[in-house]
This record gives C-alpha cells, structure tokens and sequence, in this order.
C-alpha cells in the first residue's frame, strides 16, 4: 500500500502552534487519527475535512487534494467587491 503524506496538514497545524492533540480536540478525534491523516494511513471523513479547513482557512481541495489555491473563496470574494 502506498502512503502519501498530507504536508499541508501538518504544516498548516504547526503554523497555528497546535499540537495533534488539540487539533483532535477541535475537529473531534483522536490525536491518533490526526497522526494517521498526516502521515498518510488514513482519509478523514467529509465532515472532518471540511471542519478542518473552516479552521484553518482553506479550501478542502488545497488541504486533501492537491488544489493549488489555499484559499479561493477569498480571493473570489476580492474580486466580487472590485465590480
């Protein structure tokens, strides 16, 4: 099986300070489950995903899926506001 690494995830929690404790606390898992969606072992459900971009400002694509954009509703909304 191959495993994938979510750098993104680890690299936007470690940017809030938050531990893989505290992260679980918010979103409502285990640190053992934060661990496992990092290192790649496991796939968060949807709720999770989007509870976990709400909270770090992205978009669930930048954060599970290789969008390039980290957070396209804002700059969205930027550009909605120059008409």
């Amino acid at each position: 099986m191959t495993t994938i690494r979510n750098t993104r995830l680890t690299s936007l929690r470690k940017k809030r300070k938050l531990t893989q404790e505290q992260l679980a606390l918010l979103v409502k898992r285990s640190q053992a489950s934060i661990t496992a969606y990092e290192i790649g072992t496991r796939t968060p459900d949807s709720r999770t995903m989007k509870k976990m971009a709400d909270l770090f400002g992205v978009t669930v694509d930048f954060l599970f899926y290789k969008g390039k954009k980290e957070n396209s509703i804002t700059e969205h909304k930027g550009a909605e506001d120059n008409d």
